[in-house]
């Protein structure tokens, strides 16, 4: 009996052992999944180095990097440590050179003094995912092997000399996100393949010789962030295939000769934040439609032949930067919420009117009109008569005169005296705040060339760390923008990028930081480092608020934009000046709603 209820229960037994086998393989192959996914995001949080896992890279690789150091010239020996043998390729010995299970994943070697000639060997780098070669001197084409790298994410090669035509096929890397080439001697057209990325968000290709017309292609691309081929030798007309939604923030085509009207496609591009269209051969008027950039911070059309008048609709917008000097637009000026000075509208635009600076806008009485055929004109109003109603005597005039010069007299003393009693009040509180605060300054050359200063806090991350850190944009001031910068351990942190030509000298600058370094309140943010670069590039460094904006919480989706990454690398160009404390905007949150206004 016993037997029988055991040979029942058998075909039961068997099917539960093989339900447990089966969700055993579905939990193996999740875990697998989540490992792949988890190896194909590393590079762009960075982590994973692989510097650890001491994989020796194959031999096919090795010999690549060896024929990269053969055609480079090194005059400081920054690749002494590349030796002939090949060993500790993958054990952080070689310098610049990163690996992950064997594979040649980033090269980065900015602001070494290389020249020479960048090999085609770098194509055997199957797995490569980053080239840094940034602030150097190498001379020659980049080599087309490049648009066969399958896991290339990002191309840094500005500041070089570099020249001919631009790599065709770069376009079809599925995984490329950001291309920086400027500063170079490229030549040649631009390829309308790059339009067809499926992944790339920044592109800066200025400060080249390229001709021939933008790709229509590339306004069709929806996922830009970053655009700017200013300094170019571009022509023709500006594609009008612009669409919505985009993520494009910044398009930057300045100092080209492209010709034709401003394409009114422009307006439905609602992310744009900065539109430099300056120095070309633009013609016709500003559309109207440019007034539904509600995101828009900077626009500056100067330097072309624009006529007719500025859309009124245009005091609505946020503007912080506007110039439309040297063409020829004519009209009232728009009422701004930001006042601009008259160098937005000057030299140039001879008809404009309504400004301080400018001439006032003629002000046009109707004329009466004519009687109809047949009927007789209407008869003249009577003249009212000059001596209707009492007259002041000049007596009671001067007396009325005398009290109102009196009583501003008056107001004018009171507002003195209330100046006068509040300025030593607040030269005391900063001098009080002055002396308790404590500056620990910790300065850091950098492989770029810079000074990176630090405050309070340790050395934690190099010139070099902040300059290749991911970033994405936070908002825009008239002295600055303001990103959020992830370093490779993956902390997070605000940088502020001043606007070129507000500080004079670097010792200007350092004595201002070194006063707001001093500023100590619970609810201001402190300033953590500075960084002053090669070419007087100015970047301030603060801690990061994860709760968002006041303006944010309060004003919701009109300033939520949610804008994308945006690689710092060396120059992921950031531009502006100091400090600017406006309410909202610059009230910084916790998610707990703590307030903190941060001094960008």
């Amino acid at each position: 009996m016993v037997q029988e209820k055991c040979t029942g229960c058998l075909p039961l037994f068997l099917l539960l052992l093989l339900l447990c086998c089966f969700q055993m393989q579905i939990v193996v192959a999740t875990m697998q999944q989540q490992q792949q996914q988890l190896q194909g995001t590393e590079f762009l949080v960075g982590g994973g180095d692989g510097t650890t896992d001491e994989i020796p890279a194959s031999p096919q690789e090795v010999l690549a990097l060896l024929r990269i150091k053969q055609s480079l010239i090194d005059p400081r020996k920054a690749l002494a440590s590349w030796n002939e043998s090949g060993t500790g390729v993958c054990t952080g010995t070689w310098s610049g050179i990163k690996c992950a299970r064997g594979n040649i994943i980033s090269i980065a070697l900015p602001a070494k003094g290389l020249g020479g000639t960048l090999s085609p060997a770098v194509g055997q780098l199957v797995g490569l995912r980053k080239l840094n070669l940034h602030n150097n001197a190498i001379t020659g084409p980049i080599p087309s092997i490049l648009a066969t790298i399958p896991t290339l994410r990002g191309l840094a090669l500005f500041n070089n000399q570099f020249s001919g035509p631009l790599p065709v096929g770069l376009g079809s890397l599925p995984l490329l996100q950001q291309v920086d080439i400027s500063h170079n001697m490229l030549s040649g057209a631009l390829p309308t393949d790059l339009g067809l990325a499926v992944n790339l968000t920044l592109l800066n290709l200025s400060f080249n010789n390229l001709s021939g017309p933008l790709p229509s292609e590339w306004a069709a691309n929806t996922r830009w962030n970053y655009l700017n081929v200013a300094h170019n030798q571009l022509s023709g007309v500006l594609p009008t295939n612009w669409s919505s939604p985009s993520h494009l923030q910044q398009l930057v085509v300045s100092s080209n000769n492209i010709t034709g009207s401003l394409p009114s496609q422009l307006g439905d591009v609602v992310t744009l934040q900065d539109l430099n269209l300056a120095s070309n051969q633009l013609e016709g008027s500003i559309p109207s439609t440019f007034v539904s950039l509600v995101a828009l911070t900077t626009l500056d059309l100067s330097q072309n032949s624009l006529s007719g008048s500025i859309p009124p609709g245009f005091s609505a917008l946020n503007l912080t930067s506007f110039n439309v000097s040297y063409n020829n637009l004519s009209g009232p000026v728009p009422a701004f919420s930001h006042g601009f000075s008259v160098s937005s509208y000057k030299p140039g635009n001879d008809g404009l009117c309504g400004y301080s600076g400018l001439s006032a806008c003629p002000v046009f009485i109707s004329p009466a009109p004519s009687p109809a055929p047949g009927l007789a004109p209407a008869a003249p109003a009577p003249v009212p008569s000059k001596h209707r109603g009492p007259r002041l005597s000049t007596l009671s005039i001067i007396f009325i005169a005398v009290g109102s010069a009196l009583v501003g007299l008056a107001i004018v003393c009171a507002l003195v005296c209330v100046c006068c009693c509040r300025a030593p009040r607040a030269a005391a509180a900063a001098a009080g705040a002055g002396e308790k605060a404590e500056r620990s300054p910790e300065t850091e050359g950098g492989e770029v060339g810079g000074k990176l200063v630090h405050f309070d806090d340790p050395l934690s991350f190099t010139a070099d760390d902040l300059l290749c850190a991911t970033a994405e944009v936070l908002g825009k001031s008239t002295y600055g923008t303001v990103y959020k910068a992830t370093l490779e351990n993956g902390s997070n942190i605000a940088v502020k990028r001043l606007r070129e030509g507000i500080v004079k000298s670097q010792g200007d600058f350092e004595k201002e930081v070194d006063i707001l370094s001093k500023i100590r309140h619970p609810n201001l943010l402190s300033l953590r480092a500075f960084y002053w670069g090669p070419k007087q590039e100015k970047l301030l460094v603060f801690d990061y608020m994860r709760g968002g904006s006041l303006a944010r919480l309060l004003h919701g989706s009109l300033l939520s934009l949610s804008p994308s990454p945006m690689s710092l690398y060396g120059e992921w160009k950031l531009h502006d000046k100091y400090f600017e404390l406006r309410v909202c905007a610059n009230v910084f949150c916790k998610s707990s709603l703590w307030r903190s206004k941060g001094s960008f």
